[in-house]
């Protein structure tokens, strides 16, 4: 593991400037800078059979990849699973009108399992030629920078300043840099975005990799529009001031919010002891202690929050918390649920449906009339109530056909007709 930790990693730069379709996790983004880094030549067989690329983690290795706790692997692994999955990769080509002219969307791991005590993590085949051979068009990076920051932001933000680290500026607009990031629709207001994104990452970077970066605003109109980046390489001996190991912890809380607003008023001791205490308990024992500190310090806030960590004065609210998430997460299996119960009813719905018409195709002239003047005595009775059914004349006449054959074509539609209008479908029942 240790061993990864300081390993370099080449990625094609077609890669590295893709955008991401949708916006990643911490956690999500360093596992595939990682499965990236363990790309071998060897790996070419993989793209030529076709044949995706498996990593499989115990928890404990997996939770030292992400720079977490074995227990927040625990509680995290599933969605962890879930939304990894839906990741992709967008890569797009323009012609001189900037027209689109060729495209592909890329899951980059369609498979995550977890079972006897293993992860199992899928990675791509149709993504593996932009990390293996790659001579030439490419940028290379450390992969322990990379797995350092504590923001998904700040990760991405690097590596596509690290492509031009020999011109040491790079200029985006805010649109670009939204898209790049995957949250094209979110932090609609610049300083918004600025405070969330901007800012952290570049405050990350400053401190963790080999890169000083500072930035400056470009307006258009009254509107920031672009921002321009400006960086240089660190010198050997600044590089060696933040080493990193296994043992340090990313502080990655899933509400930043709270952290955030009480970061200036903590002194480092305390900072340290968040960072211990999610190791050793995980995030929602911090942020349960934060929550707590914040609703009983009277004064102190700092040294409160300090004795709430070490004394464990938040466990109620823990208890609380916990019992809330346990109900979550059962009331999102019920819906999950139903979902799955309504899909499966509308699916087989759907094949009904396909199967009346296709019967219905079958038959001759003179027995669609049939049906289809039954149907036209029933418009010519109660049309007023069924005008609002848009094509009700086909839904109608092969309603009457399924009903007439002890079937059903339009279950809603046809209960609508039986209850509200007290008609029957059933040819037989009025000859």
């Amino acid at each position: 593991m240790n061993e990864m930790a300081n390993t370099s990693v080449r990625q094609h730069n077609q890669f590295v400037s893709s955008p991401y379709a949708t916006e990643f996790t911490l956690h999500e983004l360093k596992l595939v800078e990682y499965m990236i880094a363990d790309c071998k030549r060897v790996d070419q067989e993989k793209i030529d059979f076709k044949m995706h690329k498996s990593y499989l983690f115990t928890p404990t290795q997996l939770a030292k990849i992400l720079r977490t706790s074995v227990s927040r692997v625990a509680a995290d692994a599933d969605r962890l699973a879930d939304e990894i999955t839906k990741k992709r990769l967008i890569n797009k080509q323009y012609n001189s009108a900037c027209e689109v002219v060729n495209f592909e969307y890329i899951t980059i791991i369609p498979v995550a399992k977890y079972s006897n005590g293993q992860f199992r993590f899928d990675f791509n085949y149709e993504i593996l030629s932009y990390f293996i051979n790659v001579n030439k068009n490419f940028t290379e990076f450390e992969l322990n920078y990379l797995l350092s920051m504590s923001t998904p932001y700040a990760i991405k933000l690097y590596k596509l300043l690290y492509q031009y680290k020999t011109i040491k500026t790079r200029v985006f607009t805010i649109y670009e840099l939204k898209e790049q990031f995957g949250i094209s629709n979110k932090y609609p207001q610049y300083k918004d975005f600025r405070k969330r994104v901007i800012d952290p990452s570049v405050d990350q970077i400053n401190k963790v990799t080999d890169l000083t970066v500072s930035y400056n605003e470009k307006k258009l109109g009254r509107s920031v529009d672009k921002l321009e980046f400006n960086f240089e390489l660190k010198n050997k001996f600044e590089k060696l001031q933040y080493k990193v190991t296994t043992d340090d912890i990313t502080t990655d809380y899933s509400n930043y919010d709270v952290y955030e607003e009480i970061n200036n008023e903590l002194s480092k001791n305390t900072k340290d002891l968040i960072i211990k205490y999610q190791n050793e308990k995980g995030c929602d024992y911090v942020e349960a202690c934060i929550i707590y500190a914040k609703r009983n310090a009277k004064t102190n806030l700092d040294k409160y929050l300090a004795d709430t960590l070490t004394k464990g004065w938040a466990n109620v609210e823990i208890k609380k918390a916990n019992i809330k998430k346990s109900k979550e997460i059962e009331q999102k299996k019920a819906k999950k649920q139903e979902l799955d119960h309504k899909n499966l009813i509308k699916d087989q719905e759907n094949a009904a449906r396909s199967a009346i018409e296709h019967e219905w195709s079958m038959l001759s002239d003179s027995e669609q009339q049939q049906y289809i003047r039954y149907s036209d005595l029933i418009l010519m009775k109660h049309g007023s109530n069924l005008s609002k059914f848009s094509t009700v004349d086909k839904r109608l006449y092969l309603s009457v056909f399924a009903v007439s054959n002890g079937k059903t074509y339009n279950y809603s539609f046809e209960k609508y007709i039986l209850n509200m209008l007290g008609i029957s479908l059933d040819i037989a029942m009025h000859s």
